[in-house]
């Protein structure tokens, strides 16, 4: 085992140590500010994953947050109707330009079967 003596080495060991090892399993912040999060919340149903929100990767500003929306979500008895901008919003959007992070939450009908007789 070779023993270095140079502050220089400890200081940069120490460093990526601290970087690398105590941070390691942290979320990442942002490195492109030109760029924003899209999250979609599921508001009462599943993702094919059985998840409540899918995070989209960080998308270019102005980029249409429905042309990367996840496949819709499911929740039994209910019908999938869109997305909207706020949690308790009730007006779904058929477009959405995003420029800063963004949170999309499912919107929500009552599903009904039709039986013939």
């Amino acid at each position: 085992m070779k023993i270095f003596k140079s502050k220089t080495y400890l200081r940069v060991l120490t460093t990526l140590t601290l970087v690398f090892g105590v941070f390691g399993n942290m979320p990442v912040a942002n490195a492109d500010p030109a760029s924003y999060q899209v999250n979609f919340y599921s508001n009462g149903g599943l993702f094919i994953d059985n998840t409540n929100i899918q995070t989209a990767m960080y998308v270019p500003p102005g980029t249409n947050a429905l042309a990367i929306a996840p496949s819709n979500p499911y929740w039994a008895g209910h019908a999938f109707l869109g997305w909207a901008v706020g949690s308790s919003s009730t007006t779904v959007v058929s477009s959405y330009a995003v420029n800063s992070n963004t949170n999309l939450y499912a919107q929500w009908g009552t599903a009904f079967d039709i039986n013939f007789y």
